[in-house]
């Protein structure tokens, strides 16, 4: 993109909202069938999971393999993802 003559770099602010637009087109048709709750609070957990710097894939991979094994009265309040970050701040 020119602006009088100069080339401006707008690199980072087209990086940060790809996903974004190259989404939009993508999750039109979420809803159409009652998944819209459940993308959204899967994509909440990705973002929870990025924001702490796990990988969201091993993230949910980890808490589903422990979710198999746990009783439905288990304290599931280790496996939210700040759980990590704060046990790697406190070692």
């Amino acid at each position: 993109m020119k602006i009088g003559g100069a080339v401006a770099v707008n690199g980072a602010g087209e990086q940060a909202i790809r996903p974004l637009a190259t989404g939009r087109s993508n999750w039109l048709h979420v809803g159409g069938d009652g998944g819209l709750k459940t993308a959204a609070v899967l994509l909440s957990v990705c973002a929870s999971a990025t924001r702490y710097s796990l990988s969201p894939w091993s993230y949910l991979r980890d808490v589903l393999d422990q979710l198999a094994v746990r009783s439905a009265a288990a304290d599931l309040s280790d496996l939210l993802p700040d759980a990590p970050a704060q046990s790697r701040i406190a070692t």
